[in-house]
Formats: structure tokens, C-alpha cells, sequence
């Protein structure tokens, strides 16, 4: 699959996929005319964390939660960042759901895997990775996204092609490649969905059980790093708590 095209002519922060490994997934389609065999190289590195991340999730969900037996009833919270994002959604999709134990909600802090993983369809026919985990989870699951995340919006998205289409729609809701960390989990149903605000500095949210609730974090998220500040915080108390 290797070519000898030049790289994209983009303008882009030293910052951008510098976190959670996709700056060695992306650093080198950025340098230099004639870097495909730099880009294989990376690429292999950016799927091998993504294939990584499904792999653990389903081990986490299947062999060690499904494994658990508590005696009284226990509520579930999976909360996961990043490539975190997919390994928790993964986990999520392989829980059996033993006795005593309910997966009550699932949270992506600015995820780095497929807006499209959640949905059943999209792009004429196409499957999602893990459309099952709408229905498994008893209560919310949320999203947080912004174009504030360069991590997400542009490093995934290049990674994610190959750099075999041009920069037109890059990163937003629109490109194929898109992470969830960018623009929330799209093409869902109306029924799977619940329409909400941005994230409330307040901390004052209303979930709907089941329902998948995109956050805009365009004023609480400024990086893709951006996640332990007190507006995260009270939106991740929020959803464990409804």
C-alpha cells in the first residue's frame, strides 16, 4: 500500500497529536516530500495501540467483569480517555452482564476511535465496531467532543486515512474517518440519541437512561489532555450518579 505522494500542505501546531501516542502516529506524514515508508512505519504503530486498545477491552469485559459475582448488587461506571475511549467501549460490547452487576454508565472523555463505532449503519451499508453497547448500558452514555482537541480532530483523522485523500473536510462530522473526540457518536438513530446542551459549568445535567448524549465541550475541553479539570469532573459525577 505504499505510494511516493507528497505529504498535505497543512499549517499545523507542534502540538497537534502530541498526546496519548498519536504524534508517533502522525509525526512523520507531515515531514518531508517523499516519507511513505516513514508513514507505513507509523501507521503501524497508530494501529497497533487502536487494535491494542479493542483487544484489551474485550478481555476486560468478557473475562475479568463477566467473571465477577458479587453478592449484593453493584452498579458499573466504565470511564475511559483516548484510546481509553475504545478500550472501555470494547469492554462494554463484550460484557455478559453476570448476576449482581449492571453496567450503569459508560463515559469517552474526548475518545480517539470512529464517531460511526456506535451506529448500526452509515455510508451505504457500512457496520459500526461496537453498534451492541446501545442497549447494554442501563443508563447514560456520554460523549464529550471539540474542535479544540487537535489530537482527535485532525492527527486521528489523517492517521485514519492513510493520507490517501485530500484535506477537504478533514477531522469534522462530515469525514469518514472521524473521531468521536471531534464530533461526538453520529449516525444513531433518533430513538438512541438525546439532544443536550454544552457542558454546564454548573454541573447540572439531565440524562436519559440508555440514550447516547453528545456533550459539546467547545468551553470546558481546550486540548485533547484537557480532561481533569472541575467542569470534566462534575459531568463525569453527573452521569455516574444518574
Amino acid at each position: 500500500f505504499l505510494d511516493l505522494m507528497g505529504p498535505p500542505a497543512m499549517t499545523l501546531t507542534p502540538s497537534v497529536g502530541a498526546a496519548m501516542g498519536l504524534g508517533d502516529a502522525i509525526g512523520a506524514i507531515l515531514a518531508g516530500p517523499r516519507a511513505a515508508i516513514a508513514r507505513a512505519l507509523n501507521q503501524f504503530t497508530y494501529y497497533e495501540m487502536k487494535a491494542r486498545a479493542g483487544t484489551v477491552g474485550a478481555a476486560l469485559g468478557a473475562r475479568v467483569l463477566g467473571a465477577l459475582g458479587p453478592a449484593a448488587p453493584v452498579r458499573l461506571h466504565l470511564i475511559g480517555h483516548s484510546f481509553g475511549g475504545r478500550l472501555v467501549t470494547s469492554a462494554a460490547a463484550a460484557f455478559p452482564a453476570p448476576t449482581h452487576l449492571a453496567l450503569q454508565s459508560l463515559t469517552l472523555l474526548q475518545a480517539a476511535f470512529s464517531h460511526n463505532a456506535l451506529c448500526a449503519s452509515f455510508g451505504g451499508g457500512q457496520v459500526g465496531a461496537y453498534p451492541k453497547v446501545i442497549g447494554k448500558v442501563a443508563g447514560p452514555i456520554s460523549t464529550t467532543h471539540t474542535h479544540n482537541d487537535s489530537a482527535c480532530t485532525i492527527a486521528y483523522a489523517l492517521a485514519s486515512r492513510l493520507v490517501r485523500d485530500n484535506a477537504q473536510a478533514i477531522g469534522d462530522a462530515a469525514d469518514e474517518f472521524g473521531a468521536i473526540g471531534a464530533n461526538g457518536a453520529i449516525n444513531l438513530a433518533g430513538s438512541q440519541i438525546q439532544a443536550v446542551p454544552p457542558m454546564a459549568t454548573n454541573g447540572r445535567y439531565e440524562f436519559r437512561p440508555g440514550k447516547v448524549h453528545n456533550f459539546n465541550a467547545d468551553a470546558g475541553i481546550k486540548d485533547h489532555m484537557d480532561v481533569t479539570n472541575p467542569v470534566v469532573a462534575a459531568l463525569v459525577a453527573a452521569a455516574v450518579s444518574a
